[in-house]
């Protein structure tokens, strides 16, 4: 999800809330490739991923079925309620 995630955030389809605990989760994801060269990214030992982690899936479930604009708003109401409460 975080591979699929990185080029929506570039593109700014998807607008990031100023929440430091979600940026700081995303921020300090690792990406390492295996033997095989397959991706793999994950959260450094000892730290936490929850939020970045529900704001990937969301993002990804929003943008495989949903419109443009659907995103959009989806992803700031629910990211919202992720991050705030």
């Amino acid at each position: 999800m975080y591979i699929d995630l990185l080029p929506l955030i570039n593109s700014r389809r998807v607008e990031l809330l100023d929440n430091a605990r979600l940026i700081n989760q995303l921020v300090s994801l690792e990406r390492q490739v295996s033997r095989g060269g397959r991706e793999n990214i994950d959260h450094p030992r000892g730290q936490h991923d929850d939020l970045s982690n529900a704001l990937a899936g969301l993002v990804a479930a929003i943008s495989k079925y949903g419109s443009y604009d659907l995103q959009y708003r989806c992803c700031r109401r629910n990211a919202r309620s992720l991050c705030m409460g």
